[in-house]
């Protein structure tokens, strides 16, 4: 007699286990090392520069806020949410392994690059510092305890439509990420400094969606 074999179970957006929570480590990872060529380069003038500085610098302590509890979790998921035991493959289809060892590399850089060039790092008030915090901790606790009122209406599992909004709206704020960064590299740094653009307010909202993402799919 045939038997019928399981269906496998399927993930955010049709891919591996844990490809978009990849894939926004990633964009924030490479985030983080282009505000490190806004820190070391020379734009025109030197007022200009050092309002660049400034900003890349908090932005920088804030995207190490995010990528600690990115990576937290990412590294402690697989076994749970991300590897073999929910998928086939690994994120984004590649080798199993890889991904961590270049997110570590990747990370380890920038922790070294900041240790040589600490006196480059203006730290900011308390005040921005503990907002940023809240932000990241109360949109990851958010996520965490919506989907797990959704879950109780759906036997522990997590619908995929409801998968494919989250992933959808989490890397839409990746790419107006990627907007904050063209603000950053070309517009802000070929103005004049009273026309510069504020995009710390954008990068708080982002960062959030970011954690709320993570929060969910823990």
């Amino acid at each position: 007699m045939a038997t019928i074999s399981a269906v496998p179970r399927r993930h955010a957006l049709g891919m591996p286990a844990g490809s978009v929570r990849a894939l926004l480590c990633l964009g924030i990872l490479v985030y983080s090392w282009l505000l490190i060529l806004l820190m070391i380069q020379n734009p025109r003038s030197d007022e200009l520069q050092r309002r660049i500085q400034e900003q890349s610098s908090l932005s920088f302590i804030y995207m190490q806020f995010l990528l600690v509890l990115m990576f937290a979790h990412f590294f402690s998921a697989h076994g749970y949410t991300i590897g073999g035991t929910v998928s086939s493959r690994s994120p984004l289809g590649l080798p199993k392994g890889t991904l961590r060892i270049f997110l570590l590399a990747g990370y380890l850089f920038l922790v070294v690059w900041a240790y040589r060039h600490s006196s480059v790092f203006d730290l900011p008030d308390k005040a921005p510092v503990l907002r940023m915090l809240m932000i990241l901790v109360g949109a990851y606790a958010i996520g965490y305890v919506t989907n797990a009122l959704v879950q109780l209406f759906y036997r522990g599992l997590t619908p995929p439509w409801l998968q494919d909004i989250q992933a959808w709206f989490s890397l839409v704020g990746l790419l107006i990420l990627g907007v904050v960064l063209v603000i950053r590299l070309v517009i802000n740094t070929s103005v004049r400094l009273e026309n510069t653009i504020d995009v710390a307010f954008t990068e708080a909202i982002l960062a959030g969606v970011v954690s709320f993402y993570f929060g969910a799919r823990s």
